[in-house]
């Protein structure tokens, strides 16, 4: 069987507050693995792989071949200029970190894509839970007489005006 499953890195935060990176197979989303570093989550989410695949295969539980994406031509190397300001910085940070320059842009640039997937999904989540908190607040609202005709007739133009109005019916 094909082991060559493609993964995305990404930070993460336990439930203790403390950043950690999270491996995830694209063809196998249940099978993680998570880590102090980038080295450790890759190692882990392996030997989970590992596990996940020898597993199937005793209980004769099919597995999905890995997906070939037009993206596996990427050598994982790119050329970056910057300013030997920039350059000093970053080599003085990496240094007080006790990492490689290389392992310093790669955690900077993998944290600042992974605040960006967060940010979304944070907001996604929001989006949804306030909109059934709404949901739920007219369904109660809905049992004022008062506001009930309104809300029927359209008559509340805004969510002050139906505080008001609230206000109003309970008083």
């Amino acid at each position: 069987m094909n082991k060559d499953y493609r993964f995305e890195v990404y930070t993460d935060y336990s439930g203790y507050g403390d950043k950690v990176f999270v491996v995830r197979y694209y063809d196998l989303e249940n099978v993680i693995g998570v880590g102090d570093t980038i080295e450790e989550a890759i190692e882990e989410a392996k030997g989970n792989l590992e596990v996940y695949l020898e597993y199937c295969e005793e209980n004769n539980i099919s597995v999905p071949e890995p997906t070939m994406h037009e993206d596996l031509d990427y050598s994982g190397k790119i050329t970056v200029r910057m300013s030997k300001t920039l350059h000093k910085l970053v080599d003085e940070r990496a240094k007080k970190e006790g990492i490689s320059i290389n392992l310093f842009l790669n955690e900077a640039i993998l944290q600042y894509v992974s605040s960006v997937n967060t940010s979304e999904k944070i907001i996604n989540e929001s989006v949804e839970k306030i909109s059934a908190n709404m949901q739920e607040a007219f369904e109660e609202l809905y049992n004022y007489p008062n506001l009930r005709e309104q809300l029927e007739n359209n008559r509340v133009e805004n969510l002050w005006t139906l505080h008001n109005n609230l206000k109003l019916e309970i008083n």
